[in-house]
């Protein structure tokens, strides 16, 4: 059983969520959407993930989902994203995957994520800068701004469990 681990990440946090949770599977391939579009259907389960940049996720994740909607939602599939405000979560899911999808997923989640200046550039920088800023005084649920690695278990667990039942089919 192959896990496809599809992902597009702006400043590498998306990137390293991706990473750990592929250390949950024996057999997966993980891909920077970014860079290549591979084929869903070729695999047991696929696992899609983007962080949230202005709200959305990233347009190689779009670009993906769309062109295989079909195959995602007749596969084990599970999405993540990566944000800081985990109260957020099901507001970004819902808007960012489309119902088609994320009805039959196995599992959805946030996986936090990383504010890191060292990786952000001009407006960006200021952005993070004024974001928080903002959000703090609001008394907004920023996490601290690391990933989430017992989410990331979590959610590995709920896609183990869905492939051992397909196993069993």
């Amino acid at each position: 059983m192959k896990v496809l681990i599809a992902y597009a990440s702006k400043t590498g946090s998306t990137r390293k969520a991706a990473e750990e949770l592929a250390k949950y599977f024996k057999r997966v391939d993980l891909v920077d959407l970014a860079k290549e579009m591979p084929d869903p259907s070729k695999y047991t389960a696929v696992v899609v993930g983007s962080p949230i940049h202005a709200g959305k996720i990233l347009k190689p994740v779009r670009t993906f989902l769309e062109n295989n909607e079909k195959v995602l939602a007749e596969n084990r599939t599970g999405y993540f994203i990566c944000n800081m405000m985990l109260d957020q979560t099901p507001m970004m899911l819902k808007n960012n995957f489309p119902s088609s999808i994320s009805r039959t997923a196995v599992a959805m989640d946030s996986f936090g994520g990383e504010m890191k200046m060292e990786n952000a550039k001009g407006f960006e920088k200021f952005f993070i800068k004024m974001f928080t800023n903002v959000m703090n005084r609001k008394g907004s649920n920023i996490v601290e701004p690391v990933i989430q690695t017992d989410r990331i278990k979590v959610f590995a667990e709920q896609m183990q469990e869905a492939l051992e039942l397909a196993e069993e089919d």
